[in-house]
């Protein structure tokens, strides 16, 4: 809201702009036009950022819209700034000074989140009313108005959990609407939290039923869901990565990595995405076409053992950094001597955050360190570690792209080390574009993981996440975008004796390589990304007599997203994150074709047996 010196409440031209604009979001949500009453309902927030029924209402929408994980995290703002209102000292004297216009911007910059979205929900009511209130009316229509949105904002978040697959946060917010709201009647339709329990109930009976991993492990497993992997439409932030320019700038940077190699723009099959990687996919249900993507190119020969390409990157993590021996920028080994932050070493020879060399810390210190710099991450770190998942590296991924986002005052998804970083293709136009129940489930999501724990971190840093700038830049599906790319490209080395994730990176240029089952190249991981030539049947051991040619001059270079001595089947699981779909390489093309004819000789002979 705009605090000049002088104007009354109802002179805000922020307030007033914001009132007329929820109207026009009203108006757009009767017509059904989903995109525009999202896009306004975000105008709203620029003009009145802590404005809790904005992000109430815009939860919904994206609940409409089929974004569930975008619903969560708009409803859990709005329990954020419910709960602040609630903790904030209720001053009437900050009330008599918005009606007489008795304040000064360096006084109302210094509230917090609390004080702000209590002085904006009462300035609504006080909008709506024409009158000054007196003091005992304001408290009670400001409590019915904040428990009223509070009720809405957590039955869409049970229902946005329910629709994503996360049962257990779901249970957890139906659990809290029944203590705070146990009057289902007092409530408006169709909020009904045990009706809604009811259903989550039924669906995790359901879900056990049909794969029974989910009866072993209930607690974990029905945390984690899926929501869409896709640009978003208002996401103008991605590049046409197609482009000639685009490709020709790609080679520049590749010509400092490699010499050897260039980036094309090329036609790859399309994923199959109508079956879940667990189950059997018929070959009727093989999905044709091609779509465009790029790939790396051997501009020369390539050998088997011939390192032919090492990038470095900034956007690489420790899992442990204050007690690592590793440099906290390019994860090379330590050595005797090493530079540290005379601000956040604590003079502990055991403990802290180091770097391998003075050039180290001057690229740690110009691009993200003075956003970490001091600050308590133990907490981050303790949970990830406490994980064997490679996936839980992309929350520190997260973290120092929000690092180097803040730092350097730019838009995370305009950051060099992202921008270009392959997430998902662009979707059809709305209203036309419908997913299937398959892509609805796309991209993996867990509410701690992408909403909460974010929160906390931008928190850290001192953020305010309901400031316009934070929401421009921090916004989820900002967060879920970085987060669709992180699992598309990311590399990752594990501890040899623990088996959890020791560096996780992401590299640009590295991103570039497509995967094959059967690769032809290999990596190795740390903050140096290095590829060399490769043959499965032969290893990548530069052993032989003669040199011999994993990669011939203009063939495709393919390196691989997963285990590649895994069976057909797992690695079809496991390559589901990255890949976004099916893999539809040559070799599991092959092995999928022998399985089918396998399975068809068996049901022959199992006829022929009656």
């Amino acid at each position: 809201m705009d605090t000049n010196s002088g104007s009354s409440i109802l002179d805000d031209p922020d307030l007033l702009a914001s009132q007329s604009l929820i109207h026009k979001a009203a108006a757009a949500l009767s017509r059904n036009d989903l995109l525009v009453a999202r896009e306004i309902y975000t105008e709203v927030l620029s003009h009145t950022p802590y404005n809790i029924l904005a992000y109430v209402d815009r939860s919904q929408v994206h609940l409409k819209l089929g974004y569930p994980d975008l619903a969560a995290g708009d409803a859990y703002r709005a329990l954020l700034l419910g709960d602040a209102i609630r903790e904030t000292v209720q001053d009437r004297s900050i009330i008599s000074r918005k009606e007489n216009g008795e304040y000064d911007d360096e006084e109302d910059s210094e509230w917090g989140i609390g004080e702000q979205a209590f002085v904006t929900t009462y300035s609504h009511i006080r909008l709506l009313s024409e009158r000054v209130l007196p003091e005992d009316q304001i408290k009670k229509l400001l409590k019915t108005s904040v428990d009223g949105m509070e009720a809405t904002a957590l039955f869409t978040l049970a229902r946005a959990l329910k629709e994503a697959r996360c049962f257990m946060d779901a249970l957890a917010y139906c659990k809290m609407g029944l203590e705070r709201y146990p009057d289902a009647a007092a409530l408006p339709a169709p909020i009904n939290f045990q009706v809604e329990t009811d259903e989550i109930h039924q669906l995790m009976e359901q879900k056990k039923t049909e794969d029974p991993r989910f009866k072993l492990n209930p607690d974990i497993l029905f945390r984690h869901g899926g929501c869409r992997r896709e640009v978003y439409p208002w996401n103008h932030h991605e590049p046409d990565r197609y482009a000639p320019e685009t490709v020709e700038s790609l080679n520049k940077t590749m010509a400092k990595c490699s010499d050897k190699v260039e980036i094309r723009v090329v036609d790859l099959p399309i994923l199959q995405k109508r079956q879940d990687p667990l189950n059997k996919l018929e070959l009727s249900d093989k999905v044709s076409g091609s779509e465009k993507q790029l790939g790396v190119y051997a501009k020369d020969d390539i050998y088997i053992g011939e390192t032919f390409f090492r990038e470095m990157s900034p956007l690489t993590v420790l899992s442990d950094p204050e007690y690592s021996r590793l440099c906290e920028f390019c994860a090379a080994d330590l050595g005797d001597t090493y530079e540290t932050c005379e601000d956040c070493w604590e003079g502990d020879e055991e403990s802290g955050i180091m770097w391998c060399s003075e050039k180290c810390k001057e690229n740690a210190m110009e691009k993200y360190h003075p956003a970490l710099c001091g600050r308590d991450f133990g907490w981050v770190y303790r949970s990830i570690n406490a994980s064997i998942s490679t996936s839980s590296a992309h929350s520190l991924l997260l973290l120092k792209t929000y690092a180097t986002a803040i730092t350097l005052d730019t838009h995370p998804l305009e950051l060099p080390e992202v921008k270009y970083l392959y997430g998902v293709n662009r979707v059809g136009t709305f209203p036309d574009y419908k997913p299937t129940a398959l892509e609805q489930q796309a991209l993996p999501f867990n509410f701690t993981n992408q909403v909460t724990r974010p929160i906390q971190m931008l928190m850290e840093m001192d953020v305010d996440i309901f400031q316009p700038n934070a929401v421009d830049f921090f916004d989820l599906w900002v967060i879920q975008t970085l987060w669709a790319k992180f699992i598309g490209v990311a590399s990752a080395r594990v501890h040899k004796r623990t088996g959890r994730t020791e560096i996780a990176a992401v590299h640009m240029l590295y991103s570039m390589f497509n995967h094959s089952c059967e690769p032809n190249i290999s990596w190795e991981c740390g903050g140096e990304v290095n590829f060399t030539g490769f043959s499965r049947a032969l290893g990548r051991e530069a052993e032989l007599n003669t040199q011999v040619v994993a990669v011939k001059k203009g063939e495709e270079c393919f390196s691989h997203y997963c285990d590649i001595s895994l069976d057909y089947r797992e690695r079809q699981e496991h390559a589901w994150g990255p890949l976004g779909g099916r893999c539809s390489c040559t070799r599991c093309t092959r092995e999928e074709e022998a399985e089918a004819k396998e399975l068809a000789k068996i049901a022959k002979l199992s006829i022929a047996g009656k």
